[in-house]
Order: C-alpha cells, then structure tokens, then sequence
C-alpha cells in the first residue's frame, strides 16, 4: 500500500480592514501568500510570473503558477484568498517539501485535505468496501462510467467521506485500486495539525479509520494508528458566521472603499473600548 496526499487546500488573509479593492493586485496576493505561509513556498513556485486562468465559484480572480499549477484565488468581497493544490501540484510539491512543512505553511487554515492509498490488486471497489464496519458512515453510492468505477461512503455535504475508486484501462493507473478519504472544515483542520507531525503513512491510514476498511488487502501491521479528532461543531454560531462572512463583512468594505465610515479607525475605537485598563 502506498499513501498519497491527493488534495490540498487553504486559506490566508489577503486584505486588511484599512485595504481598499483596488489593493488586491496579484503581486499583493502574492505578497500576502508568502508572509502568511513563512515564505515556505519560494524557490518552489514562480517568484512573479502567475498568470490569471478562468475563476470559479466564489472566487472572481484567480491566478495560477506555471510550475507547479498551484492557484490562488481571492474575491474583493472577502478578506480571505484560498490556496489550492490538486494531486499532482501535490506532488510536485513534495519533491522539495515535507509534507509536514506544507501543513505547517497553512497557519492552521486548512479548508480540505485529501490522503489516498494505491493498492495494487485485482479488486474491485464493490468487494472492497463491502467488507468493512459501518461505523457512523452508513450513507453509500455507487457510480460507473466507460473510464472506471467509484464507491462512495460518507455524505458529500458532511466533513468526511471517502470514495474507492479503479480506473478502467488503458488508464495508467487501471491496475491500482485507489481508497482516498476528504476531510473538510473543522475535520481539515484536525488532519493538518496531525500532518504537522506526524508521518504521511501513519496519518494517511489513522484518517481512514473511521471508514472501517476490514477487507484482507488492508494491511496496516506495524503501524501505530490513532483516532484523529476534529474540533466539536458548534452549530449554534453557524448562522451568525456565516452571515458576518457574506453580509456584514461586505457591506462594512463596500461602506468603507465609498468613504462612509473609517473602518480602520471604527475598529481601533472598537478594540480600544474593550482593552482592560489598569
């Protein structure tokens, strides 16, 4: 079996209280990429070069790095920017860096992380994770198509789930048997931390756990296997977050950028109203 970060995501602030939209050129999001993440990725990455490609979703501006296809998106309605690294980013990656280096680099902003294992056997998904503890994963799918086969477990929409997966040949990769799990969230962040440090191989198969893998094919002898435990979910401030995130926030930046209100000073009379006095 051999274990593979497969995805990897997070997020960094990109524009300050006092910064107008006009700010969040790509040599500032750069520029606050690499303070935010200790400058772990230059001589990794292009020093400047990162040319805008399409956005999606959320994100209006993104940028990506030639060499090692890295993107950072980042819109001028958040203060956040979201790094992204698939696979093969991943990989690349990791042929100068630890992967202990590039959790550490996510300032415990971590927003999905993906590890797989490749096993190289003649299985198909459905017999593998039929054999397996239910656990509190008893939410299944299945999916076929001309290029392979897919068995998910776990809900899309929860912090984790995994999906088993066989390409059909003549996929490179049709001989191998892939198990990947996807942490999200509060689930994210507790994997990186764990990634910070401990090995990929122990940190790979202990995030699997909870997934129940009992089939033969399973070997995890002579590793040392620990449950990882994300943070516990408060979903009494989930309305209030969320709508400081995509309703005030805005509305103060928009507020501030027309000349309304002085957020930098609104929130230093803020922070000075509630230091402790002698």
């Amino acid at each position: 079996m051999k274990c593979k970060l497969d995805w990897f995501s997070f997020t960094f602030l990109v524009r300050s209280v006092d910064a107008v939209q006009d700010d969040l050129t790509k040599e500032g999001v750069l520029s606050a990429f690499h303070m935010s993440s200790s400058g772990v990725f230059m001589g990794t990455v292009s020093a400047e070069l990162w040319p805008l490609v399409e956005a999606r979703g959320f994100y209006s501006n993104t940028i990506q790095d030639p060499i090692t296809g890295m993107t950072i998106g980042w819109n001028g309605n958040s203060p956040y920017a979201l790094v992204q690294c698939s696979g093969q980013v991943c990989d690349k990656l990791m042929e100068r860096l630890g992967v202990n280096v590039i959790s550490q680099a996510a300032n415990r902003r971590a927003t999905r992380i993906d590890l797989a294992v490749d096993m190289e056997v003649e299985l198909s998904p459905v017999e593998f994770t039929a054999c397996r503890n239910e656990g509190h994963f008893k939410t299944s799918g299945f999916y076929s198509s001309e290029t392979g086969e897919t068995c998910y477990v776990g809900s899309r929409s929860g912090e984790r789930m995994a999906r088993v997966y066989r390409y059909s040949p003549p996929h490179p990769r049709s001989h191998l048997l892939r198990a990947e799990v996807e942490y999200k969230g509060e689930a994210a962040k507790a994997l990186c931390e764990a990634l910070k440090s401990g090995s990929l191989t122990e940190v790979t198969l202990s995030a699997h756990l909870p997934f129940g893998w009992k089939h033969p094919v399973w070997n995890t002898d002579n590793v040392e296997l620990s449950n990882i435990q994300a943070r516990p979910y408060d979903k009494s401030n989930d309305g209030r977050w969320k709508w400081l995130m995509t309703v005030a926030w805005p509305a103060l930046c928009t507020a501030h950028d027309e000349g309304v209100i002085d957020a930098a000073k609104m929130f230093r009379d803020w922070l000075d109203a509630y230091e402790p006095k002698d």
